[in-house]
């Protein structure tokens, strides 16, 4: 990600990501592996998002075609968690806008403690929207 200050807004979509200032979510393992699982919309409607599983989703639907992005995400909760490894069982229909989605956002350049600030800080948080109203 790439800390900004300001409104961000590409086309008719709008998002932007908050970070909090210090990681402290406890996260679920199932026999020491994180399941990341379910089908996730992250379109035009106006929504704030603000728990660990969408956080999560929302990162790994931004770096899922990028294996160095997707590597460094793995890293990040592989530390943070010591978990042995991360099983994405994400549905494959689950989307972010198009314009809201990496590289047109420019939201997830990665940054190793921006992304670890982002899913592991209950005060981070990212909102969806449109500017079309």
């Amino acid at each position: 990600m790439k800390a900004r200050e300001g409104f961000i807004s590409n086309s008719s979509s709008t998002s932007f990501v908050v970070l909090g200032k210090k990681c402290n979510t406890t996260v679920k393992l199932h026999e020491n592996v994180l399941v990341a699982d379910g089908f996730y919309e992250f379109g035009w409607a106006f929504e704030k998002f603000e728990g660990f599983e969408s956080k999560l989703a929302f990162a790994y639907l931004q770096c899922k075609d990028y294996p160095e992005f997707l590597d460094t995400l793995e890293k990040v909760i592989i530390d943070y968690c010591g978990c042995s490894c991360v099983v994405w069982n994400i549905d494959e229909d689950s989307y972010v806008d198009h314009q809201s989605l990496y590289p047109e956002s420019k939201e997830f350049e990665m940054n190793y403690e921006y992304m670890k600030l982002f899913l592991f800080s209950n005060e981070s948080y990212f909102k969806m929207g449109n500017d079309n109203d």
